[in-house]
């Protein structure tokens, strides 16, 4: 029976090919198209046919291969690269990462890993979804008004009664506040794409996020992933980020709590809805209508914004009417308010779909998911 993907080894160690050759074996959609013993074989073989992968065995110097790796990777956007190392740093995997490599491994973990990691990098032989996803971004009115619990949530539903995937984008990068809401945790997140040699694609986000469940991924904020180490994101690469999530999967939803003005806008234009998450109350309304009428600036439709009201209970500072009339009128989306509920899903660092399935908090984000799909589904955008 004949292999769905074939695999390209560089290696000159006996021992290391064995391992591969067994690995493989194990898992039917693998196996080994042949062992080469120099990069030149290698970049010649993939210039004569179709590989779905090339394992490097870098030994204890796999950095002496970084710079024509560097070269060659680009040059063939449809085959994954990976490197095989006698042990890991830190500096190492970044360093990789950075050239296009899609993961670093040691020799002692082909044997467990190989199979389940060629799995994740390479789901179903195509690169990228035959048609676009949708991008949604959420941007907060303010600190503490729920945004993130809404993004969350939105993204998990957006999932539901489908057999489509989602994904959840954390750019919070002071603290991962979605990422620990979910209890995502991950070597790799979103700064290691955004950081990422010279092209971003669908398989790249999809190896890089970590699994909330089977339907719903997480690409993690810097912050979730090494609080204490972490730098603050790179905003030049934003719209490429957005791009490359929806190549991957169905729905990506953005949660961007604190973004600089600039990013806003051209967020908000590469995506295909935003959401502005504001509670009824003076500040939040005046916060929500400045970044409204700075999407407007921006030349971001009407149509291509929609106002949730988070929290809302009978009793508010601001009335529903009131925050019409500052807001410029049209749709308000009311999200109920249900401490308690909340609370629970955030301690138990799982979503409302599980802790409170129930919930007034859940009915509403599933009303407006009903709505949200209606709106962007309008809107199929064909794949370049």
């Amino acid at each position: 029976m004949s292999v769905e993907h074939r695999v390209l080894l560089l290696s000159e160690e006996p021992n290391v090919q064995d391992r591969v050759r067994g690995a493989l074996a194990a898992n039917q959609r693998f196996g080994l198209a042949d062992t080469c013993s120099s990069l030149s074989q290698v970049e010649d073989r993939l210039r004569r046919e179709t590989v779905s992968a090339v394992l490097v065995d870098g030994g204890e110097r796999p950095e002496q291969f970084f710079d024509p790796l560097e070269t060659i990777i680009p040059e063939f956007p449809h085959t994954r690269f990976l490197i095989v190392s006698e042990s890991l740093q830190n500096a190492l995997v970044f360093e990789a990462m950075q050239i296009g490599a899609r993961h670093i491994m040691t020799r002692e973990s082909i044997d467990s890993q190989l199979g389940n990691v060629l799995q994740r990098l390479i789901p179903n032989g195509l690169p990228e979804r035959s048609e676009q996803g949708h991008a949604l971004l959420v941007l907060q009115a303010g600190g503490g008004c729920g945004a993130t619990t809404v993004a969350c949530n939105l993204a998990e539903e957006l999932t539901q009664e489908s057999t489509e995937t989602a994904l959840f984008v954390d750019l919070d990068w002071s603290y991962g506040g979605g990422s620990i809401y979910m209890g995502l945790e991950g070597e790799y997140g979103v700064a290691d794409v955004l950081e990422h040699g010279q092209y971003m694609d669908g398989y790249l986000i999809r190896s890089s996020a970590t699994h909330y469940s089977p339907s719903l991924h997480g690409l993690m904020s810097p912050a979730a992933v090494d609080f204490r180490g972490h730098r603050a994101l790179s905003y030049d690469r934003l719209e490429e980020l957005v791009s490359a999530c929806r190549k991957a999967y169905a729905y990506s939803v953005f949660d961007v709590p604190r973004p600089p003005a600039p990013v806003t806008g051209s967020l908000a234009a590469a995506s295909q809805l935003t959401l502005v998450v504001f509670e009824l109350t003076v500040k939040s309304v005046r916060v929500a209508r400045d970044i409204r009428a700075r999407l407007l600036a921006d030349e971001v439709p009407t149509k291509k914004v929609l106002l949730v009201a988070n929290r809302y209970r009978w009793r508010t500072p601001v009335s529903l009417s009131e925050a019409r009339r500052a807001l410029g009128g049209g749709e308000i989306q009311l999200i109920r308010n249900h401490f308690k509920h909340a609370v629970k899903s955030m301690n138990r660092g799982r979503l409302l779909s599980e802790v409170a399935p129930r919930s007034k908090i859940r009915r509403d984000i599933q009303t407006m998911t009903g709505l949200i799909k209606t709106r962007v589904g309008q809107e199929v955008t064909p794949s370049q």
